[in-house]
């Protein structure tokens, strides 16, 4: 019974609202469509409720890789192009995405859809590491030089830029010694 003034309600406001201006029919069918929704999940909420769990080993899993993230694990990276490995150094932790920030970059915005009615924007939060991450292929790798200081590789799919002499070598890229114009203190 519910359901069917819920559904007649709806038709009501919608022929109700069938003479105001485009934009607000629009407003209409937005809130018809989410309250739609929301009804579905509760629903679903009802019929299928969430699983509850007393652990999780990917949890665990992630912990720990946060943890060897956070403290810079000793690791080695391979650089591939076109699918080929053509470079490898051992390196201080993972590699960090080119567009990691210290700082948030996005803010919280305020959208005017009429009638006094704004929808607004949610802030990113950060990664359990500290940093803010967007969306690229490029990142950045510290090698460890033969004369033991980190030094920040660039890589993209297609281009890799390091801050130190490298040579081709039998097709493969490697270390040609010499000073780095970047060094990155290793630890705290």
């Amino acid at each position: 019974m519910k359901k069917i003034v819920f559904v007649a309600l709806i038709a009501l406001a919608v022929v109700a609202l069938s003479g105001c201006n485009p934009e607000s029919k629009g407003a209409a069918q937005l809130k018809i469509d989410q309250q739609a929704a929301g009804t579905q999940q509760e629903i679903y909420a009802k019929a299928q409720p969430i699983p509850i769990f007393d652990y999780s080993q990917q949890r665990a899993s992630l912990i720990q890789i946060n943890a060897a993230i956070a403290k810079g694990a000793a690791t080695y990276t391979v650089f591939y192009s076109f699918g080929k490995p053509i470079f490898v150094c051992p390196s201080i932790g993972y590699p960090i995405p080119a567009t990691t920030q210290l700082t948030n970059p996005t803010q919280l915005t305020r959208v005017n859809i009429g009638s006094g009615n704004s929808i607004s924007g949610e802030l990113s939060q950060a990664e359990p590491v500290g940093t803010y991450t967007g969306e690229t292929a490029a990142t950045y790798v510290l090698c460890i030089r033969s004369d033991g200081k980190a030094a920040p590789v660039y890589s993209e799919p297609d281009a890799i830029a390091f801050p130190f002499a490298v040579k081709i070598e039998n097709g493969v890229v490697v270390d040609a010694g010499g000073a780095a114009s970047v060094n990155i203190e290793a630890g705290r």
